[in-house]
């Protein structure tokens, strides 16, 4: 059997080629992640997630710009008490600048979509 670190890139592969259809594409990833930023985007996840390593891949050097939440302590897979306290109990988890949040990876052409950005 394949390590799930596999299965979830290939799933992630997967929603990427099926959710291309009507969605805004962007090339623009350094634009995009600094319009989240700016715009209160917000993402928590842990080192050791597999679907938090596939969500930063999507983004690439741009996820620099990304506003992301550590939610391990260093060294420990204990929860941050920033991330307790906001009660993330999954990995990646977004939340948007009305409070809301989305579970799961969430492909940069859904999420410029989800924020109108316009290149």
């Amino acid at each position: 059997m394949k390590n799930p670190g596999y299965i979830i890139r290939l799933v992630a592969l997967s929603v990427l080629l099926t959710t291309g259809c009507g969605a805004k594409v962007t090339n623009n990833h350094d634009a995009l992640a600094q319009h989240l930023a700016l715009a209160g985007f917000k993402v928590f996840g842990t080192e050791r997630c597999g679907a938090c390593s596939v969500q930063k891949e999507l983004f690439g050097d741009s996820w620099q710009y990304i506003n992301y939440e550590e939610c391990t302590e260093e060294g420990t897979s204990h929860q941050t008490e920033l991330c307790k306290a906001e009660n993330i109990v999954a990995y990646p988890t977004w939340e948007l600048p009305d409070g809301t949040r989305e579970k799961g990876v969430i492909t940069p052409e859904e999420l410029a979509e989800i924020s109108n950005f316009s290149e």
